[in-house]
């Protein structure tokens, strides 16, 4: 087998400020890494110090509009500890659940979306469950 894992994930932002402010008030990511360009602004990772990121485009103009019969990108599930309180959080900030908090002993989950409205699934699962 090749693969090892995944690098990133890549999103092209509206708003670089209140994106990169979304992630690390949300979900504590730190900015790891940024990327002058000429012609696309900044590149900005935002992630954990074990390169586990986001990689975040200025310029993103068009409106996310993702349908249940639309092709490629669904979510983007975020594994999380201490998911009750994340859960308690994201209240505290104020961010909208696209799903509300469903707790079960294996695998707990919810739903929000980013600044941009992409869809990101938050989990806390044991080791009994293989995905």
């Amino acid at each position: 087998m090749f693969f090892k894992s995944i690098g990133h994930v890549a999103y092209r932002v509206r708003n670089m400020e209140a994106s990169v402010k979304f992630y690390q008030d949300v979900f504590g990511m730190e900015v790891i890494h940024k990327i002058p360009t000429p012609d696309k602004g900044t590149i900005v990772f935002v992630g954990t110090p074990d390169r586990q990121s986001l990689e975040l485009f200025e310029g993103g103009e068009d409106e996310l509009n993702i349908t249940g019969k639309t092709a490629g990108y669904i979510h983007l599930c975020l594994i999380v500890d201490n998911f009750a309180e994340l859960v308690e959080h994201v209240k505290e900030l104020g961010v909208p659940f696209y799903q509300e908090p469903r707790f079960g002993e294996d695998l707990s989950s919810f739903r929000i979306l980013d600044p941009d409205g992409n869809e990101l699934e938050v989990v806390e699962r044991s080791e009994k469950i293989p995905f």
